[in-house]
């Protein structure tokens, strides 16, 4: 098990994209990964540096100086130093920790996306119930502004249905809608459904407009 794998760098984030890595798998198996290895201290690679052989030394100018990549190089002292500066239980990153077999992750892995679904449900859940309230609530004020102004609704209502336009109509029984609304929340039916039963009876020809009532279900 590598080091680091909880903490991947943006270009490790990529490459683990790149492959379609599951998320939920790399995840699981980080959980065993060791921390990042801390980087060598100038203090440790000095001595590191004066307990090799003095052929040891030479031996590595020479490298330096005809590889023609340094950087392999560099990367494979490293790698060198910190072998030889580790405690001995330190050789095998993660090696105190039991081995884990595939089905393990890949279960593990599956019960962390579930997890994750369940709480992306729960959390678009508790927002519709929370926006649901907060219409609810601008609907409730918003009605209770209503109250005490039913006939100028109706002349309004009366107005737009003599326009005999089609988005007209649809404001039309849009009022009539809050003025069903207004007057349920007051128990003032019995005033409600005998106007409109005369709008009805009076706009009988408009078909578009009491099909947008029967719609409505303003009963």
């Amino acid at each position: 098990m590598p080091s680091g794998l909880g903490a991947l760098s943006a270009a490790q984030q990529m490459l683990a994209s790149f492959l379609r890595l599951d998320p939920d798998l790399l995840h699981v198996a980080s959980e065993a990964s060791p921390p990042p290895e801390p980087a060598l201290s100038r203090q440790s690679i000095e001595a590191w540096l004066r307990g090799l052989k003095e052929s040891e030394r030479l031996s590595l100018l020479v490298r330096l100086l005809e590889e023609g990549d340094p950087h392999h190089l560099r990367a494979e002292l490293i790698q060198s130093a910190k072998r030889a500066l580790a405690q001995p239980d330190e050789l095998v990153p993660g090696s105190t920790r039991a081995r884990r077999t595939a089905h393990f992750l890949l279960a593990a892995a599956a019960r962390r996306a579930e997890a994750r679904a369940r709480a992306a449900r729960e959390k678009t859940e508790r927002e519709r119930q929370q926006l649901a309230r907060a219409q609810a609530a601008a609907r409730a004020r918003y009605l209770e502004g209503l109250i005490g102004h039913t006939d100028e609704l109706w002349q309004q209502v009366e107005a737009l249905v003599a326009t005999k336009r089609q988005g007209d109509y649809t404001a039309a029984v849009k009022l009539v809608q809050d003025l069903y609304d207004v007057s349920a929340r007051q128990r003032q039916l019995d005033t409600f459904m005998p106007r409109l039963q005369q709008l009805r009876a009076r706009h009988a020809k408009k078909i578009s407009l009491l099909d947008r009532l029967d719609r409505a279900q303003l009963a």
